[in-house]
């Protein structure tokens, strides 16, 4: 499928999307009842979770936007005028266009502690409940696990070449994945004031 413009690629996106929670859902034990992503992708219309994977997808996705946003706005950029975004005008468009590369993080972590074979760690029935509306409300102590397996990841390193950092023996820098977010976000910095061209 080819683009044309900006709306073909929103579309592609969001069929995207809808193929790949689709196919995520089957990672997860069908009694979380989670069959797909609330309408796919990170929008305000996901922000009712009917199941505990998407209230945890809900949770992850909120706390990595903040970290992204803290970025953003300390290099002085308007995270409310974005690149890709631009059509949704209630939430701050450049951190969404910055966060896609890293939404991996939070379904990784919301997989892992579905599946984690440590009970200590693992979501059980007490962690849940829901309201009248049907709507799920997740336990402090899921909650509080999910953003201590969800810290872990952000802060694992992996070997990423970049201009910045301290070199190891085979040349490459160990770069901690959040802080990739960072990186990111002086490029654009940059890139606003043509000092350097995009790379993103």
């Amino acid at each position: 499928m080819s683009a044309k413009d900006k709306r073909d690629l929103l579309t592609i996106e969001a069929r995207a999307g809808h193929l790949y929670f689709r196919n995520y859902a089957k990672l997860f034990d069908k009694k979380y009842g989670f069959v797909s992503r609330n309408g796919g992708g990170i929008k305000t219309g996901n922000r009712y979770a009917s199941d505990p994977i998407n209230g945890l997808l809900n949770y992850g996705y909120t706390v990595l936007a903040g970290e992204i946003a803290k970025y953003v706005n300390g290099l002085g950029l308007d995270p409310y005028y974005g690149f890709f975004h631009t059509m949704h005008n209630s939430f701050q468009a450049l951190v969404y266009d910055l966060i896609e590369p890293f939404r991996w993080l939070v379904e990784y972590a919301a997989y892992k502690i579905a599946s984690d074979t440590n009970h200590n760690y693992r979501i059980t029935k007490k962690d849940y409940v829901w309201t009248r509306e049907g709507r799920i409300v997740l336990d402090d102590g899921l909650i509080r696990r999910f953003l201590e397996l969800l810290e872990r990841k952000f802060q694992s390193e992996r070997p990423y070449k970049f201009k910045h950092g301290i070199k190891r023996r085979d040349g490459l820098s160990m770069c901690q994945e959040i802080t990739i977010a960072k990186i990111f976000s002086q490029d654009m910095a940059d890139y606003c004031v043509n000092s350097l061209p995009i790379l993103l």
